[in-house]
């Protein structure tokens, strides 16, 4: 039994270092497109930290030059609140151009994400990406954009909200990297993908939903 022990303990270390490194250096290149992977809204529509957090990150990449758009993606939670669309009104409530935020309303997961930005890819000629989202996220986040035909991938990070919840999201991730690097991924996604992306737009957003820091994702205290 200790031995057990004592190999998982290795496991988790080698691991959590490998992630500590890929998913802390960002490579800011250029790239087609940067896209930010949904978190939680709450009942009221109201975006949660974690992902305003995320939003941070994209959006100091577009300001920085580093992408001339904006893929927001996210699930439909219980009460019917669309993630991407939150997303959106976000990022217009703060400077970003409509003609530059896409939305993807079919990235439940992380699979799924990755899956229609590479659909989308391939209609509009893309052919880099980088994942906005939480440093323990962006290797898997990765893992999935390279299996679903992404040869040029980085990663856009952020470590805020620190916290118990934090740590409860490292280990989850831990155990769903490996679940991705085993999982089956079609080699062409042909059709549109559910909840197809579409160019968002200005129109009809409500506003408030969410102020994001000038000095982007470290700056982020809220």
């Amino acid at each position: 039994m200790s031995s057990i022990l004592a190999f998982l303990a290795r496991w988790l270390a080698v691991h959590l270092t490998a992630t500590l490194v890929d998913g802390l250096w960002d490579e800011r290149r250029r790239v087609d497109v940067v896209v930010v992977l949904g978190a939680e809204v709450f009942g009221s529509g109201r975006p949660s930290r974690r992902l305003l957090a995320r939003l941070d990150a994209a959006k100091a990449a577009h300001d920085r030059g580093l992408t001339p758009r904006i893929l927001v993606s996210g699930g439909v939670d219980a009460w019917g609140n669309s993630e991407a669309a939150v997303m959106r009104d976000v990022l217009l409530e703060n400077g970003v151009d409509p003609a530059h935020v896409w939305l993807d309303e079919g990235g439940a997961t992380t699979w799924h994400t990755a899956r229609n930005t590479a659909r989308l890819a391939r209609q509009e000629g893309w052919t880099s990406v980088a994942a906005a989202t939480h440093w323990y996220h962006v290797p898997r986040a990765k893992l999935a954009l390279r299996r679903f035909g992404f040869r040029e991938v980085t990663g856009v990070h952020t470590v805020r909200p620190l916290g118990l919840g934090q740590i409860r999201s490292v280990l989850r991730d831990c155990v769903a990297f490996y679940w991705y690097v085993l999982r089956w991924y079609p080699t062409s996604a042909p059709g549109a993908p559910v909840g197809a992306p579409s160019i968002a737009t200005a129109a009809a957003r409500p506003p408030g939903r969410g102020v994001l820091t000038p000095g982007g994702p470290e700056a982020h205290t809220g």
